[in-house]
């Protein structure tokens, strides 16, 4: 007979190891013994062997860090790369080696940048092409990782042969 076990985890002012927040809106196993937890107030990689949490925050004075500490989505690509979609600071992807992140925001300047920095969700095609759906009139972006450059699709796209409008994307999936 299997055994269930729960753990509950909080959030504990005086604990700098427990949960950054009550909150969590995204999870993500890793194949590390890590689980990781997106909230409203951080980036959280639960140690499963310690139950001790680090917690990555925006350090303004710090260009690597997290960027915004209010986290949509954590995705994990073929490559082993974790991607963190934001609230409002675009995708932050997690550099293991460095510990620190890199940071792809919406430019107005520059059309080949992310569309929107409110990222809802992430994907990655069978061909390994990673896909961002942002909110509002941000739409679709497709991320080349050859180049580092985005290509949106912000006006409409072609579904089912006939031309409908972009607004907010909250989930890709490939058919």
């Amino acid at each position: 007979e299997k055994k269930i076990i729960v753990n509950q985890f909080i959030h504990d002012p005086k604990d700098k190891y427990s949960l950054s927040y009550n909150v969590v809106t995204s999870l993500y196993d890793d194949s590390k013994g890590h689980l990781w937890a997106g909230t409203l107030n951080g980036l959280d990689i639960l140690d499963k062997n310690t139950g001790k949490f680090t917690v990555f925050k925006n350090d303004p004075y710090n260009p690597n860090s997290l960027n915004c500490n209010s986290i949509n989505r954590i995705y994990t690509d073929n490559q082993g790369l974790i991607w963190i979609g934001t609230a409002s600071g675009g995708v932050n992807i997690f550099d293991a080696d460095n510990n620190n992140f890199i940071v792809f925001k919406n430019n107005p300047q520059n059309k080949k940048s992310l569309n929107n920095n409110l990222v809802n969700c992430i994907y990655e095609d069978s061909k390994g092409s990673i896909w961002i759906g942002t909110q509002a009139n941000g739409g679709l972006t497709n991320f080349n990782k050859t180049t580092g450059e985005f290509n949106c699709f912000k006006d409409e796209i072609v579904y089912a042969g006939k031309k409908r409008p972009i607004g907010n994307i909250t989930s890709i999936q490939e058919i």
